[in-house]
């Protein structure tokens, strides 16, 4: 993974651009600290002359083609991409899963991956190609969930100023504990059908 610090250095130097280019690489998968950029670029941009604005629009737009490209490869790609990913177990695992959170919540995984889950959110893009999702729902959910997730952050980065970098860490922790939430509430759920069967077989 690029160092941190190398890209908030070089965030000083090319701006807005390299928060496009940091989020399109981001949501294919590419392991690129985002959220901090996004942070970061808010917090520029409280003393620069960035616009705000097309800040967001920007880095919506950039996250959006990326995922729009994961599902499409995911749909197109199929089964032969499915074959070429065999031998790395660790990716194969994680797209399983990734399958099954899509089967259980269907259309909805898509928004909440973009924002609250956002390491799922590349896998969710695949697996919703593999599953043949409707991309009109795709694209509408995945539009919305990026764009709550660029001016969150950024908003944030706004507000807390040279603070921003600092809450990295935590906004990591609580994607993650989202995940795990989110798992929990389908566990539970199973859980209370289940414990009904008997008595609806009575």
């Amino acid at each position: 993974m690029v160092a941190a610090t190398e890209l908030l250095n070089a965030l000083t130097q090319y701006g807005p651009v390299l928060v496009i280019v940091v989020v399109f690489l981001a949501s294919l998968g590419t392991p690129l600290p985002a959220t901090l950029v996004l942070l970061s670029a808010g917090a520029l941009a409280a003393g620069a002359d960035w616009s705000p604005g097309l800040l967001v629009l920007g880095a919506t737009g950039a996250a959006v083609l990326g995922d729009q490209l994961g599902y499409a490869l995911g749909r197109w790609g199929g089964q032969a991409l499915i074959a070429r990913l065999n031998h790395r177990q660790a990716v194969t695992v994680r797209l399983a899963r990734a399958e099954r959170l899509t089967r259980r919540w269907g259309v909805w995984i898509i928004f909440f991956s973009r924002w609250l889950l956002t390491p799922l959110g590349p896998l969710i893009n695949l697996t919703s190609g593999l599953l043949h999702q409707r991309w009109s729902f795709f694209l509408t959910l995945d539009l919305c969930g990026e764009l709550v997730w660029v001016s969150l952050y950024v908003g944030l980065g706004w507000f807390f100023g040279e603070r921003a970098p600092a809450l990295s860490a935590q906004v990591e922790q609580l994607a993650w504990l989202g995940l795990g939430g989110l798992v929990a509430a389908g566990l539970g759920a199973w859980l209370s059908r289940s414990m009904r069967l008997p008595a609806s077989a009575q």
